[in-house]
Parts: C-alpha cells; sequence; structure tokens
C-alpha cells in the first residue's frame, strides 16, 4: 500500500530530501539489509523502489553503490523518496 499524496508532488518537487537524511535512509535500509538472510537482496529490493526498475547489480558492493546512488537521485523530490522507502518497506515486511 503506497503513500496517499498529492498528484503534483509525483510530477513536480516540492522539495528535495538534504543529503544527511538520505544517508540516515540509507543506514535505515543496511540495519535492514543485516537483519535478512540475504542483504544483497534488500539492497536490490529497495534500489529497485528508488530507481523503478528491476536490474540487478553484478555483485553485492555495486548494488549498495547502485543503491546510495539511486536514493541521492532520487532525492531530488522527498515525498516520492520517502514513498519509495515506505513502499520498500512494506514489501520487506510482506516476505
Amino acid at each position: 500500500m503506497g503513500l496517499t499524496m498529492p498528484t503534483g508532488w509525483r510530477y513536480g518537487s516540492p522539495g528535495a530530501m538534504p543529503i544527511f537524511a538520505v544517508n540516515a535512509f540509507n543506514t535505515l535500509i543496511h540495519t535492514i539489509a543485516a537483519q535478512s538472510e540475504s542483504s544483497w537482496t534488500i539492497f536490490e529490493l529497495f534500489k529497485a523502489k528508488f530507481t523503478g526498475g528491476s536490474s540487478w547489480s553484478s555483485s553485492e558492493s555495486w548494488a549498495i553503490s547502485d543503491l546510495h546512488t539511486a536514493m541521492v537521485r532520487a532525492g531530488d523530490n522527498a515525498p516520492v523518496f520517502i514513498s519509495a522507502f515506505w513502499d520498500g518497506c512494506a514489501q520487506v515486511q510482506a516476505k
């Protein structure tokens, strides 16, 4: 279940996510991944939420780097960033 937000926020950013907040969310994802049987799978799951894609990185270390890059780019629109994080958490919980 996604977050409800004004439609305009998806297509026109009301503001960016500060980089320190992006990094804090990245740390949260690492904490979630550390509790999983496959941290690589968790990194890929969240990366897909932030990019809207489904291609896997060639290694776990690249997945970590690619995830952070995707998060920084998604941070240009804070509400969409939060929605991607929320969707990732919901998918992790469902599994």
